[in-house]
């Protein structure tokens, strides 16, 4: 695969990244002015509310993400675009939205305050972005990297991306879409336990 196309590929999924810190901030910003609380206090549950934190997360990464591919779509046109790749892709985006959206709630939980959160968020994002598949080909990084990208979402996500939209199926292509389905509704599971316990 020519390394423009690899790359634009991969700064499409990029996107899931930058959309995950949405739920992290979404969250800060209801606490911080008292929406929070008005939430709770309406006919709503707290399983209502992170859900919804989520789907807004998950719909601005595929916005973003959509808006990307536009813009990747003549550096792409030479591989296999097909209505399955595409929605492969699609729910691709989906749960690396869920695994990032996810994360940041549980720093967005975790952390006192907003400034801490963006420097954490920040300095996660950037480790999970340049250990993974996004920019280079994990192959050709040294060994002590590789080991990092096999449990990265990110490479996985980047790789399935890939796969779908240029009809390049890896040999563990099922191997990494189990593995991005346990990541992200493991950390969505981590996310709601610590939500349940958070004080308006």
């Amino acid at each position: 695969m020519a390394y423009p196309v690899f790359l634009a590929a991969g700064a499409v999924t990029f996107t899931v990244v930058n959309s995950g810190t949405t739920a992290g901030q979404l969250l800060w910003f209801d606490r911080k002015y008292g929406m929070f609380e008005q939430i709770l206090m309406g006919p709503f549950t707290r399983a209502q509310y992170i859900a919804s934190i989520i789907l807004s997360t998950v719909l601005v990464s595929l916005l973003s993400a959509g808006i990307a591919l536009a813009f990747a779509l003549p550096v792409l046109a030479g591989g296999t675009l097909t209505p399955a790749g595409f929605v492969i892709a699609g729910i691709d985006l989906i749960l690396g939205s869920l695994f990032f959206g996810s994360l940041a709630i549980v720093f967005s939980v975790r952390l006192r305050s907003s400034e801490a959160f963006q420097v954490l968020s920040s300095f996660i994002f950037f480790v999970f972005l340049f250990t993974s598949s996004v920019f280079y080909p994990v192959d050709r990084v040294p060994p002590a990297i590789q080991v990092v990208s096999l449990v990265n979402p990110l490479t996985y996500v980047a790789d399935i991306f890939r796969a779908g939209l240029l009809g390049l199926v890896p040999s563990l292509f099922v191997f990494m879409l189990v593995a991005l389905i346990v990541e992200s509704f493991a950390m969505f599971s981590v996310a709601v336990l610590m939500f349940r316990r958070i004080r308006a």
